[in-house]
């Protein structure tokens, strides 16, 4: 029911509430410059009738087009009216359905609800022809099926500024590549403090396999167990207790579980640039494209999801920064993700409760876990599949979605670099070899991080007790011992060098699903001739907004 009031009212609405309004710069300038970077807040502003002629054709305000959009929603509605006015009440606010919020949002533009995420207009400052539009569905008896959402939380500010930033020095990947080429040629073992940093292929490779002595748990077991409310195999040392545990996890996984994802990632993605293409041909790279096709493939293969894609996307951000990110303990990333995990635990066992019924059994991580779980209703075997799941989740969605926007600002910013990669869009093994080649000028994690538990010798560098030993990814692959001619994009290179998906008894645990998960992203992204309109914006750590134009179909 989502995807259909999703269909039938999310682009028409806009353009049915532009073409009203567009006319009238006071009523239209407060809504579409609301939250918007300076220079377009200032171009609408001081541009307004070059602005306006730009809309009217991409988003085709014409005549006959907001007709049927208008037939659409009224559709909708009775759609709506239909379905959701025929099941039970609900007993509070917070219990409506998803399909409720849904309705409510892909509505509010045509009913100017009062609730919107920008001020809207006011009914009496529209046109009379608009003014009958609103008041005839608000007079719809699907208007009181709207949901009212129970009020959010206050958490405790972040100190961080909110606002997005932009790709400053620190996240520049020519300098970041730069550094890393430097320090692997001039001191391929940096000791300072408590630190030891190797910098070359080889002693980075000995380094993540050398479990024996170089140990994960004092890295990631605290921080995994905050969020994850117990271990994962990421957080956990060679032992019995990994051994068990990465057997649990891996017998879940089924080898047509890769062509699952594919047809999943090619379904997803086709349709976001679909629907961003009807919405005038622009599209977030970071959060409207790779992060909810990575977060719609993980539902689907790891079999839970949250009330909303909101709420999960929202949810997993939270619990990584903590989890691989907030080296420092931040207290206030923490807190935060720590009160994010208790909502996905939540919903993983509700999630659980609900597979106990046969009629709910599906071919996912899950139900695989739950078939293969000796005593269904054992708190202790409930609880390692919960943890697996959760493990899983939290390292899928910002994986591919942070990898998929290094790769795609590279191209889009290298275009001798682009053009050699879209000649070979149709051949997949060169394709993924490509995406590969480009992520190693900016991987999405340049660093790793052990810690040695007695004095080790790695290579010719001898570390001593207790130190943090980092494998700077990044010089590493760039080390020509392992990388000939490491400036040179070369798609000869043997897979197993590059260290994207970590090395050792610690790899990713979708590294599978990543390798034909992420140059399929990109490949569909430049099947649309993307052409970037902005600079590529973090907040915080993350990438959070490329927006790009895609060429019209």
């Amino acid at each position: 029911m989502c995807l259909l009031f999703h269909d039938l009212m999310c682009a028409q609405s806009e353009r049915i509430f532009l073409a009203h309004i567009i006319d009238d710069k006071s009523l239209a300038l407060p809504v579409v410059t609301d939250g918007a970077p300076l220079t377009q807040r200032l171009f609408v502003r001081f541009l307004y009738p070059l602005w306006k002629r730009r809309v009217r054709r991409s988003y085709k305000l014409e005549p006959a087009q907001i007709e049927q959009d208008l037939c659409d929603v009224r559709a909708a509605f009775r759609e709506a009216w239909d379905y959701l006015g025929s099941l039970p009440a609900t007993p509070n606010a917070a219990a409506f359905r998803t399909s409720h919020v849904a309705f409510t949002a892909f509505s509010s533009l045509v009913r100017l609800q009062s609730n919107y995420g920008t001020h809207l207009p006011a009914l009496e400052n529209c046109s009379k022809e608009f003014g009958a539009i609103v008041r005839e569905f608000n007079a719809h008896p699907a208007a009181s099926l709207t949901a009212v959402m129970p009020p959010t939380p206050d958490l405790t500010a972040d100190p961080r500024n909110p606002r997005l930033k932009r790709r400053g020095l620190r996240r520049n990947p020519r300098l970041l590549l730069a550094l890393a080429r430097l320090v692997r040629r001039v001191f391929p073992v940096i000791r300072f403090g408590k630190f030891v940093v190797l910098s070359r292929h080889k002693l980075a490779v000995e380094a993540l396999a050398r479990d024996d002595a170089l140990h994960i748990a004092p890295i990631n077991a605290r921080r995994i167990a905050d969020v994850n409310h117990g271990t994962f195999i990421l957080g956990l040392d060679a032992g019995a207790q990994h051994s068990a545990e990465y057997a649990h996890l891996y017998s879940a996984y089924r080898p047509y579980d890769i062509d699952r994802v594919r047809s999943l990632v090619t379904f997803e993605a086709t349709r976001l640039l679909d629907g961003a293409d009807a919405r005038g041909g622009t599209i977030d790279v970071v959060n409207s494209y790779a992060r909810l096709a990575a977060a719609r493939t993980a539902v689907t293969l790891l079999g839970v999801a949250g009330p909303s894609e909101a709420d999960l996307v929202r949810v997993i951000r939270r619990m990584f920064q903590h989890t691989f990110l907030n080296l420092r303990d931040t207290p206030v990333t923490r807190a935060r993700a720590v009160e994010a995990s208790e909502e996905l635990k939540q919903w993983i066992m509700a999630e659980i409760v609900r597979r106990r019924d046969p009629a709910h059994s599906k071919d996912d991580f899950l139900g695989r876990m739950l078939d293969a779980a000796p005593k269904p209703h054992d708190a202790a075997a409930l609880d390692l599949i919960r943890r697996n799941i959760s493990g899983m989740l939290v390292g899928a969605i910002d994986t591919t979605a942070t990898s998929v926007a290094n790769i795609v600002y590279c191209l889009l910013t290298r275009p001798d670099v682009r053009s050699q990669v879209e000649a070979d869009i149709d051949y997949p093994v060169r394709f993924r070899a490509w995406c590969w080649e480009i992520l190693r000028l900016w991987p999405h994690n340049p660093l790793l991080l052990r810690q040695s538990a007695c004095p080790v010798q790695v290579g010719n560098a001898a570390i001593r007790q207790d130190k943090r030993v980092v494998a700077f990814t990044l010089a590493a692959m760039h080390d020509p011992e392992a990388f000939p001619n490491p400036k040179r994009l070369d798609l000869g290179r043997p897979e197993a060098n590059y260290l994207h998906f970590g090395s050792g008894l610690h790899v990713c645990a979708g590294r599978d699903f990543n390798r034909v998960q992420l140059p399929e992203l990109v490949r569909l992204l430049l099947l649309r001739s993307p052409k970037m309109t902005g600079r590529l914006r973090f907040e915080g750590p993350f990438p959070d907004e490329l927006i790009v134009k895609l060429k019209a179909r």
